[in-house]
């Protein structure tokens, strides 16, 4: 299993998203599916000491928790049998909820008022300062959040928010403002958290293909908000990390003109992330990389290691890259392969990085 190298030590993770070299390459991830957990931690992730056992021992130097509108508008697909394999069920059966992409639960100014909207409390849930009690030195908490644009067209329904921004400009506009003044006045309480060291904004934008929507509509109702957001982080010692997968080029500028201090995951399929290190050098740290299709899916805990040990050899000499995957760690990576991925980091990333 892991063999992690060190202690924590969220400095390590600060001065490797600032853009420097620390004493060795980080690993990051936004999320680990809870089977993947348990299986690299020995035993299941019931609480949340648990929880932050899991990060220690997988080598991260943070805990990654939620807070603010994540998913609000998820709808339940029909029942199937146990052990049913598609997108919609999990490894063990279990139903999975994806948000209705025709039409949402807000169509009119009507449902917008009438919609349940949560309060700032419910947004700010209580493992943010409960985590305190289990964190061991020099470990901190990276809190995802930011989702602005897809809390809002899963609102909405991605077909009906479509025609939407042409057809009820001043609905789209509301929604924006709603959404986004909740996920602030969160995200405000969150930066008095001491243990709290950064945000990771996950808002998808794009596909491999290209962007999901004009950027002229995220230059209107998302980017602003992202810009202010950023800046409260840094105003408060904290750093921002921008999450979408998908092909960014056309929204690269304003990704920077936000501020975030770096990009994460750069999908290999939609972007070659050494173009990506040459079109941002010194504006973005970069975070991931690592194929989720192959090898880590696919492949073999050797093909891990080579992928690994080939973009820290072009990516860390000089700072700013943290191994992760392109994505995520679902339940259907191998668990080997993510220990292999984990473990190639540590052998390879230690600075003055030799590999070549």
């Amino acid at each position: 299993m892991v063999r992690r190298p060190d202690r924590p030590d969220f400095e390590r993770f600060l001065t490797t998203i600032r853009g420097g070299c620390p004493d060795r390459v980080p690993v990051a991830e936004a999320l680990v599916d809870n089977q993947v957990k348990a299986a690299v931690l020995g035993r299941p992730i019931l609480s949340l000491a648990d929880d932050v056992a899991f990060w220690e021992k997988a080598g991260y130097d943070f805990i990654c928790l939620p807070s603010g509108i994540l998913d609000p508008a998820q709808t339940t697909s029909a029942k199937r049998r146990l052990g049913a394999r598609d997108d919609r069920y999990d490894k063990d059966g279990t139903e999975v909820e994806w948000a209705d992409e025709g039409r949402g639960q807000i169509t009119c100014m009507a449902d917008l008022e009438a919609y349940p909207w949560p309060t700032v409390q419910d947004l700010v849930p209580v493992h943010l300062t409960e985590v305190a009690r289990f964190l061991p030195g020099g470990m901190k908490v990276v809190v995802t959040t930011g989702k602005i644009f897809t809390a809002s067209w899963q609102l909405m329904g991605f077909e009906a928010f479509c025609f939407a921004v042409y057809d009820q400009p001043d609905l789209v506009e509301a929604l924006f403002d709603r959404v986004a003044r909740l996920q602030v006045a969160a995200y405000e309480r969150i930066c008095e958290i001491d243990s709290v060291g950064g945000f990771w904004f996950s808002d998808d934008v794009a596909y491999a293909e290209g962007m999901m929507i004009a950027p002229k509509i995220l230059r209107r109702y998302l980017y602003p908000w992202y810009k202010h957001m950023v800046r409260m982080a840094h105003q408060a010692g904290k750093i921002s990390i921008c999450h979408s997968d998908g092909r960014l080029w056309k929204v690269m500028d304003d990704i920077i003109g936000c501020e975030f201090d770096a990009l994460h995951p750069i999908e290999p399929k939609a972007m070659d992330i050494e173009e990506v290190r040459r079109r941002t050098a010194g504006k973005l740290s970069l975070i991931g990389n690592i194929d989720l299709d192959y090898p880590l899916t696919t492949g073999t805990p050797e093909a891990v290691r080579a992928q690994v040990r080939e973009r820290v050899a072009a990516l860390a000499p000089a700072g700013g890259y943290l191994v992760g995957s392109s994505n995520s760690i679902p339940d259907w990576v191998p668990v080997e392969n993510y220990v292999a991925m984990l473990q190639a980091a540590f052998d390879y990333g230690r600075y003055p990085i030799l590999v070549a």
